[in-house]
């Protein structure tokens, strides 16, 4: 299944995995946090995972929504 990224307000997204909790989903949530923290990129300001979406907040004035859904 394809993530489905939106936006939450002016600066964060939220990147669903799934509606449904899965060890496999959180799995993957975790593997993206990983490689997105390799990248150390500035501006990202935090990563909040829940059971199956991943909440990646950013600075609005460092990057656009559309920046980050590329």
């Amino acid at each position: 299944m394809k993530p489905i990224i939106s936006p939450v307000g002016d600066c964060a997204i939220s990147i669903d995995f799934g509606q449904v909790i899965d060890p496999k989903i959180n799995r993957h949530i975790r593997q993206t946090i990983e490689r997105i923290q390799e990248l150390n990129l500035e501006g990202i300001i935090e990563l909040v995972p829940t059971y199956c979406a991943l909440l990646l907040q950013y600075d609005a004035m460092l990057y656009s929504y559309a920046e980050l859904c590329n």
